[in-house]
């Protein structure tokens, strides 16, 4: 295997793998575990080699033998212990998989819904980059992340070149108005979320009206509620937007039914909990 020196901290190390890594020029998926169980591990590994096709990225990698090093990483935990996983592929060949122990985002995300801003900066148009592609190259959406914090948001909304809502730096958005789930569609540069995929199929199976859209910060403002979906943050609540409540500035009854359903399909025989009275 090739390895790489890094300068770090007046100590030299030697680390596998080359510089590619270092430079953000590979592709890349999160996932984590519930009780020892990568969730949707085949269709994380599915679009991490999607990506490496899109990019044009050599690799000796089979989808099988991705997920057999996902496991053997695993085995050496206890299985009650949840972590955060991570896959990468660099340009050039290089697989490397993290574990760390999974923390949790903040109860108040989901009992009292989290705060957003909208982004002063915009999504990368897909005639740039092909926004169906996880890359380790994620300047951008830090950047996006950082700023939101210094300004006291938990996270931020990042609008199209055209102005419509894309998503936010690391989730896509769902909003509920005139009894109809909308989410942004895929064709407008949205990036396509295995956990948004996922809600999706559940709010079909539970009965709700759904449809893929034109959405403007109009119809977030008129939303009954607003809620983000990702595969860290599962399903979280939106009750404010640029310090403006979004209805009454409490999580909704929709985004309570599709947080659970959620859980139990993930996660099953755990009882959800977390909601407020």
């Amino acid at each position: 295997m090739k390895t790489v020196k890094i300068y770090c901290n007046n100590e030299m190390y030697t680390l596998p793998g080359s510089h590619h890594a270092l430079i953000g020029d590979g592709v890349f998926e999160t996932l984590r575990t519930y009780r020892g169980r990568p969730a949707f591990l085949d269709r994380h590994v599915n679009r991490l080699l999607n990506s490496a096709d899109v990019l044009s990225i050599p690799h000796r990698f089979t989808r099988s033998r991705i997920t057999s090093l996902v496991m053997k990483t695993l085995s050496r935990d206890s299985c009650d212990t949840d972590q955060v996983l991570r896959i990468f592929l660099t340009s050039s060949g290089d697989l490397l998989i993290t574990k760390d122990p999974w923390k949790g985002y903040p109860d108040r995300f989901y009992t009292k819904g989290m705060h957003l801003g909208i982004s002063r900066w915009r999504r990368v148009p897909g005639m740039s980059f092909p926004p169906g592609v996880k890359s380790m190259s994620y300047a951008g959406f830090m950047l996006i992340q950082r700023e939101a914090k210094r300004n006291g948001f938990d996270d931020a909304i990042i609008l199209t070149e055209d102005g419509y809502i894309c998503e936010t730096s690391r989730s896509n958005i769902f909003l509920v108005k005139d009894g109809c789930i909308r989410t942004p569609d895929l064709k407008h540069d949205v990036f396509p979320g295995i956990t948004r995929e996922i809600v999706m199929s559940l709010a079909r199976k539970e009965g709700f009206d759904l449809l893929e859209d034109h959405l403007n910060i109009d119809d977030l403002f008129h939303a009954s509620e607003v809620f983000l979906t990702s595969s860290l943050l599962e399903v979280a609540p939106v009750t404010r937007v640029n310090r403006r409540k979004i209805s009454s500035g409490k999580p909704g009854e929709v985004f309570r039914k599709l947080r659970t359903r959620y859980l139990e399909h993930v996660n099953p025989g755990v009882e959800p909990g977390g909601y407020p009275s």
